[in-house]
């Protein structure tokens, strides 16, 4: 029941919009509370992806 209203939900076309204005209310939340060091050093921090001897740095 959970899976399909998820489905619905994700086929409509304000998903995207709902979701993004979700995941920015989270990260003021996250940057003006106690969690700013944790939520700083997420966004400073570099790692690359490697995919056989294919190397993605710095995504």
């Amino acid at each position: 029941m959970l899976l399909r209203k998820l489905e619905q939900f994700f086929d409509s076309e304000a998903s995207g919009g709902i979701v993004l204005m979700v995941a920015a209310v989270a990260a003021m939340f996250v940057a003006n509370s106690s969690l700013y060091p944790l939520y700083d050093g997420a966004l400073s921090s570099y790692f690359s992806v490697t995919l056989g001897e294919k190397d993605y740095p710095n995504l």
